[in-house]
């Protein structure tokens, strides 16, 4: 489908790098091609359904039981074999595929023809591309131990206040309420409040290393460097973009459920948008705060 014309603004694929630009141009860029876009997002749907219908069939977490074992059970409920192979659907299949419907957004922000082989543009350079989601996800995962250390240390000590007692959060307001217990818990959660905006400023550095693989032709080790390259003086915008993301989509949950598909959609075509503003050499920003 050939894009339709729109206000002029929505033609010029670069721009500043801010979050209003970057959705205003999104959503000029949506509409232009609603019906490509759409049947693009079809597509990745059908292409993950395997593994959405493969988790359905992990055990069921919500077993009264559960509470008694929290950690065996989600040892097991990750470890079952529905689990790991919609897992490993997900990343030799789905992954690239979802990578490659971002990267027609992309051109889409460009103004180039989008088209259904951009689904698979990833299996181009297949190795390549798996090592990159795989480099970013022990990325963001180091980033993330300090937090889930913080929780795991925080339930430890709630749960391990009341010998004999179920763990659970329960006994959360009798330790708030003890004048020993609120600096252990208070600190706890300081911990995990400042390892949380760590392990967040490191996923939304190397947000782009997929898309520079498949757009850049970039080895790996290489497109990782250059996201978090690109996005130095942006870290604050991509603040800003993840909670303009939450709301958006949220929003889209009040249109009947159905209205959150548009909003995703908009949201990600905003990430493609705001790549190609960043991506551009004239594109200057501020004194990286972090």
């Amino acid at each position: 489908m050939e894009p339709q014309d729109l206000d002029d603004s929505f033609h010029e694929p670069y721009h500043a790098p801010t979050v209003g630009q970057s959705l205003r141009h999104a959503w000029g860029v949506m509409w232009n091609n609603i019906g490509t876009v759409l049947g693009l997002y079809v597509l990745v749907i059908i292409v993950g359904l395997p593994a959405m219908l493969a988790s359905y069939s992990a055990p069921d977490l919500a077993d009264p039981s559960v509470m008694d074992s929290l950690w065996p059970s989600i040892i097991a409920y990750y470890t079952s074999l529905p689990m790991l192979g919609s897992m490993l659907y997900s990343l030799l299949v789905s992954q690239p595929v979802s990578y490659g419907f971002g990267y027609s957004l992309i051109k889409g922000a460009r103004n180039e023809r989008m088209d259904v082989s951009d689904l698979f543009e990833g299996f181009k350079d297949y190795g390549n591309l798996l090592f990159g989601i795989l480099l970013t996800f022990l990325a963001v995962i180091v980033a993330f131990v300090p937090m889930f250390l913080a929780i795991f240390l925080m339930m430890f000590y709630i749960t391990s206040s009341e010998p004999g007692s179920a763990p659970s959060f329960m006994v959360q307001s009798s330790l708030i309420a003890d004048s020993n217990g609120v600096p252990i818990v208070l600190t706890v959660v300081v911990v995990y409040v400042v390892f949380l905006l760590v392990g967040l400023t490191l996923m939304l550095r190397v947000l782009f290393t997929p898309y520079l693989i498949i757009d850049q032709k970039l080895p790996a080790l290489e497109a990782i460097k250059t996201s978090w390259t690109m996005t130095s003086g942006h870290t604050l915008t991509l603040f800003g973009f993840l909670l303009a993301s939450i709301c958006i989509c949220l929003g889209g949950l009040f249109f009947f459920i159905i209205g959150v598909i548009p909003a995703m959609i908009w949201v990600q075509t905003a990430y493609g948008s705001f790549y190609n503003a960043i991506l551009e050499p004239s594109s200057n920003g501020v004194n990286d705060l972090f």
